[in-house]
């Protein structure tokens, strides 16, 4: 061999090895590809170039089963052989989808439990909570300004439509109609503050007389001085919202308690569905009630939750935009500093916005979701109600 092509071949060695020692580990295929085209190992061009993109930061947590032997070729492979390794991992693809195509898997992962699926939001790193960690109230009022859809005027109660009703309406009590149930003479009530739609849904008022027959008397307060929000209205969601404030209907609240202590309630819960959670937590920052629960709230922030005087309960839902369960469990975080507050959170799976209080009633699912939410939310009135009850008798 002439001694000039000698010299040329052992300069293309040296060029090459250079590459191989110098470049990023992501280039190594390319570098392959350059010593052995395609076409010597029986792989098109243009497929081998699909495997020699950069793998976004979106896609890193979501690798195929298929690409697992490219991804070890990358990691541990010598530089030489990522050619033949992407050959490899195109063929395995392709015996992959054929496999699939036979038997009609499409091998789809496995969903994850409800359970893990808290788990992994609670752990998840901060980054991938940006979008929920924004106080619900702001995002709240960014999506009404906006027309976007809200969660928290979803499936609206029939407001016209005949229920069975175990209780009356006041006309004025402490300054608000009421929809009042239970024994007039005890000495424990509960207080249901509506969500959007108002004192008058037929699902609220049923949720009422069970409540009551635990031996309470149970208050639902017209908070939105007769004008719930109807789809039909003439004015958009944002501006009702702005004559409709939680907080103030907080301070009507109080004035309705210290009417029923007049009469000799002596202990008050308070419950409070979207809406009506907010002006529940209101009440919590106060010395007017004992305790509260508050179901899929709405507009309740982070910064509530600190100032939280009383024992509470949070029942949210997986699927629940409004307050997300990452949301729901900033809320925990949040009372967890404080140590003298006992608190409850749980998140029921697969349901959405509403569920404790305007649920469909013609799905199964959605029906027992309702029962036991309001079972939770008695079972944490009965703790702290009724212990309280039992102290004073015990005292006396």
């Amino acid at each position: 061999m002439p001694a000039p092509t000698q010299h040329r071949e052992a300069a293309a060695r040296a060029s090459l090895q250079h590459r191989n020692r110098r470049a990023p580990r992501g280039r190594s295929t390319a570098c392959a590809a350059l010593r052995a085209p395609a076409s010597s190992i029986g792989v098109p061009s243009a497929a081998l170039q699909l495997d020699i993109t950069p793998t976004s930061a979106a896609t890193q947590h979501q690798e195929p089963p298929a690409s697992a032997p490219l991804q070890h070729c990358r990691r541990r492979a010598p530089w030489g052989r990522n050619a033949a390794c992407a050959a490899l991992h195109l063929r395995r693809r392709r015996e992959i989808h054929r496999d699939a195509a036979t038997s009609g898997d499409e091998r789809r992962p496995t969903p994850a439990s409800p359970r893990s699926l808290q788990h992994r939001r609670r752990a998840a790193p901060a980054s991938g909570l940006l979008l929920h960690v924004v106080a619900p109230a702001s995002a709240f009022a960014e999506q009404s300004a906006s027309g976007s859809h809200t969660p928290c005027l979803d499936n609206p109660p029939d407001l016209t439509a005949a229920a069975d009703e175990a209780g009356e309406l006041v006309r004025d009590l402490g300054g608000l109609p009421a929809y009042v149930t239970g024994s007039r003479s005890s000495t424990r009530a509960i207080v249901l503050a509506s969500d959007y739609f108002g004192f008058q849904a037929p699902k609220l008022r049923k949720i009422a007389d069970q409540v009551a027959d635990d031996g309470y008397l149970v208050v639902v307060p017209d908070l939105l001085h007769g004008d719930p929000f109807r789809d039909e209205a003439k004015i958009s969601f944002q501006d009702w919202l702005k004559t409709h404030s939680p907080v103030e209907a907080a301070e009507k609240t109080k004035v309705l308690i210290a009417a029923l202590k007049k009469q000799g309630v002596s202990e008050v819960g308070v419950g409070g569905y979207c809406w009506g959670a907010k002006v529940a937590v209101e009440l919590s920052k106060s010395e007017e009630i004992q305790v509260a629960v508050i179901s899929h709230p709405s507009l309740v922030t982070v910064d509530d939750m600190k100032e939280v005087k009383h024992p509470i309960e949070i029942l949210g839902g997986e699927l629940d935009q409004a307050s997300p369960p990452p949301i729901v469990h900033q809320f925990e975080q949040a009372l967890d500093q404080n140590n003298k507050i006992d608190h409850f959170v749980k998140i029921f799976p697969g349901v959405a916005h509403g569920f404790a209080c305007r649920y469909n009633a013609s799905d199964a699912f959605a029906v027992k979701t309702a029962e036991k939410a309001r079972a939770d939310m008695l079972s944490w009135f009965n703790k702290y109600l009724k212990k309280h009850q039992e102290l004073s008798l015990h005292e006396s």
